[in-house]
């Protein structure tokens, strides 16, 4: 027999191709966003800080024009007065403060004094400075060095303080005052002819020591209608918006190079 021939394709049954399916439409682009949507925050729970007024001190109004005369820089305010009245604007009631008086609010680079209304000083600060500078009598033996309205103990304020921090005045179980602390306070020349070191060069400042590090106070504002004050009061922590920003670490951003 011969050869087979090959099988005709129009013998075979034809395969039949499969229906193409239709593909889904690609999603639309999304649209252009001008800014991103913020990360949710962390719940971060508020550290328990809290400090006791042991002194509140006003400045005298003949002490215009020469607030850093020892007898005329502050006189404190007794218990007979006590509590001293606090409002927003005028800080600390009865006390003509060169911390916003006129001088300070022409001055442009202050553009918001009303942030300034209290100037808060502890003993931890004093401590530490005058063992920074054993010479310097002053700051173990006088008080008010810095011209603060209010001193307290129980924490040093450049690392247990940040700018932001809203803090209550609490008297018998009750909150009496709110202020919230807007910065720390940068010295100026005053602090070292009050030490008598003005002649000193800056590593024997005590004005430049103060600067760098935050230990000449914190500048605080008062919320809501003001309050009082008065010795013995608790100011304890009550919100925390921006943690890490302590009053050390501004002022080591800011003027620590």
């Amino acid at each position: 027999t011969g050869p087979v021939p090959p099988a005709n394709d129009n013998d075979s049954p034809q395969r039949q191709p499969r229906p193409l399916r239709p593909r889904p439409p690609a999603p639309a682009p999304p649209a252009p966003r001008l800014f991103r949507a913020a990360a949710p925050a962390r719940h971060m729970s508020v550290p328990h800080v809290s400090v006791t007024v042991v002194s509140l001190w006003r400045r005298r109004d003949d002490a215009e024009g020469n607030p850093m005369h020892r007898p005329l820089t502050r006189e404190r305010i007794g218990a007979d007065e006590q509590p001293a009245a606090v409002a927003p604007v005028e800080g600390v009631k009865a006390s003509s403060d060169w911390h916003r008086d006129r001088q300070v609010r022409e001055r442009r680079h202050v553009p918001d004094p009303d942030a300034r209304a209290v100037l808060v000083q502890c003993e931890e600060h004093y401590a530490a400075l005058a063992a920074h500078f054993p010479t310097v009598d002053e700051l173990r033996t006088e008080a008010n060095v810095f011209g603060e309205n209010v001193v307290v103990r129980g924490a040093a304020l450049a690392d247990a303080w940040c700018v932001g921090d809203v803090l209550h005045v609490r008297r018998s179980g009750a909150t009496v005052l709110v202020l919230r602390v807007t910065a720390p306070r940068v010295p100026c020349y005053k602090i070292d002819c009050r030490c008598h070191c003005s002649h000193r060069p800056p590593a024997y400042s005590v004005q430049h020591a103060c600067i760098a590090t935050g230990l000449a106070g914190a500048f605080v504002a008062v919320a809501g209608d003001g309050g009082s004050i008065s010795d013995g009061d608790r100011i304890e922590l009550a919100h925390r918006p921006l943690p890490h920003l302590t009053l050390r670490r501004v002022s080591e951003l800011c003027y620590g190079h």
